[in-house]
């Protein structure tokens, strides 16, 4: 099964790349685009995509206030801030937002790796069985002080 990614940027160009980079990945594909905040929120809520790559710097509604709403409707969906802004500033702001990380439009290369980093961890928690050692450890360790 394919993992969903929905991508929202106003240059059509950086969409129809993005699009291609990501669909290079046999296990990804993109099923939406947006070109504005409202958009993508409108998008994020019909197609219930497994990620979402936002742009901050899109009209009627930027990434940050997009990111706030789809948070609110789905708020487990790892969201990505990709843009050309990175600051200490913005990666603050998107962390209040609940955006999983930011990364910069220059560098697509960190972009992939981010979402193979969240897909990557995402599929371990969800196949990984509760009674993993360390999971047994922190029991034991309960175990022991409470015994005390």
């Amino acid at each position: 099964m394919a993992i969903r990614i929905l991508i929202a940027d106003d240059h059509e160009l950086e969409r129809q790349g993005l699009r291609s980079l990501l669909e290079s990945h046999e296990d990804w594909e993109v099923c939406g685009d947006a070109e504005d905040g409202d958009e993508a929120v409108a998008q994020a809520a019909a197609l219930s995509p497994d990620a979402i790559i936002l742009d901050l710097a899109m009209p009627r509604m930027d990434g940050l206030e997009a990111a706030r709403h789809i948070r609110k409707a789905a708020p487990t969906v790892p969201i990505i801030l990709h843009t050309m802004y990175v600051s200490p500033e913005v990666e603050r702001a998107a962390q209040l937002m609940g955006i999983h990380k930011v990364t910069s439009k220059s560098s697509c290369p960190d972009l992939v790796a981010e979402l193979e980093r969240l897909f990557r961890d995402r599929a371990s928690l969800l196949t990984e069985p509760l009674g993993t050692p360390g999971v047994n450890q922190l029991n034991e360790s309960k175990k022991k002080a409470s015994a005390s």
